[in-house]
């Protein structure tokens, strides 16, 4: 396995645990939602990171859950 291909594998169950703990902490979907919203302008501002690859990065990474939806979702 690669690094890029481990980091990725990591990446997801990371997101899956952070999806578990956002529908045990919150009640509401949109209220996980506006958390994990502020959290990713925070962040990203806080490394310098333009907008437009902010949206970018977003953009891409929605666009591939099309495709790849089952294995966040495992």
């Amino acid at each position: 396995m690669t690094e890029n291909h481990r980091l990725i594998k990591e990446s997801l169950a990371n997101a899956r645990d952070l999806m578990a703990h956002l529908s045990e902490t919150h009640e509401y979907p949109i209220e996980s939602l506006m958390a994990c919203t502020l959290v990713l302008a925070t962040l990203s501002h806080g490394v310098g990171m333009p907008l437009t690859v902010l949206l970018e990065g977003v953009s891409s990474a929605y666009n591939d859950l099309k495709t790849a939806k089952k294995d966040i979702m495992q």
